[in-house]
């Protein structure tokens, strides 16, 4: 099973080490298409001024000034932190790993990965540099990242028979679900009015994958009951034993 969730934009400094890029649970499988986003990122970052660097990263001033640091320091295999520790935010802040109990902690590092525009996917405790890239993002060389990581991504999560997909739709935009051999269980959070729950549902999706570590499903059936038994209202199309499941949660 694997839980997917998108990589917070905020990203905790430090760390101890130095990143690798075939380092983590699927470096060995992805450390070249790593390498090559890396090395294509640093030319195009060294031929862009600050303003098309601005609108490259989508942030300006000291954002972007540490963002171009980090590009330069990818090169040159920077300090690292767990996924977890690494990306910060909304949603981790509710997921609140460092309190869990020991075997929802193994849970969650066991079955949590975050989809990443500059690693494709990392696991939970794998070595994580500092960095900014949106999947969205286009670089020279590799191209669109959606594009570039589709076919690599979509071999890897083949081989586990249930995807528990939190994912926005910029970091859903690689997998082809229909053609999933096993169960994908996407999750979408809304409003009673079944209108996007916006930023509240990042509050939601944290507390959600929390629940999950907590109660340790190993089946598609065990995460939609989880999922039904949460403190929240919800609402479930299909069927666990149907290729694509939709959970609603209604914040």
């Amino acid at each position: 099973m694997l839980v997917l969730l998108p990589p917070s934009e905020g990203k905790a400094a430090g760390g101890v080490g130095r990143w690798r890029a075939g380092s983590g649970r699927f470096g060995r499988r992805l450390r070249t298409q790593r390498v090559a986003v890396v090395d294509d990122l640093v030319v195009h970052m060294g031929k862009l001024g600050d303003a098309k660097a601005a609108k490259f990263f989508g942030v300006k001033g000291e954002t972007l000034a540490a963002a171009r640091s980090d590009v330069a320091r990818l090169a040159e295999r920077p300090p690292a932190l767990p996924a977890a520790e690494r990306y910060t935010g909304v949603v981790m802040g509710h997921i609140d790993r460092p309190t869990l109990g020991p075997s929802a902690r193994s849970w969650f590092d066991e079955h949590v990965c975050f989809v990443s525009g500059m690693h494709g996917l990392v696991a939970a405790a794998d070595p994580t540099p500092p960095y900014r890239l949106k999947m969205s993002a286009s670089v020279p060389g590799v191209g669109r990242l959606s594009s570039f990581w589709a076919p690599h991504l979509n071999r890897l999560v083949a081989d586990h028979d249930v995807v528990v997909d939190l994912l926005t739709n910029e970091h859903r935009s690689p997998f082809h679900v229909e053609d999933h051999p096993g169960v994908w269980i996407r999750v979408d959070l809304s409003r009673a009015d079944t209108k996007p729950a916006g930023h509240a549902g990042k509050a939601g999706k944290g507390l959600l994958v929390r629940h999950l570590a907590e109660v340790g499903p190993t089946s598609a059936a065990a995460v939609v009951e989880a999922c039904r038994n949460g403190p929240w209202p919800v609402r479930v199309a299909g069927a666990p034993e149907r290729p694509i499941v939709t959970v609603s949660i209604i914040d």
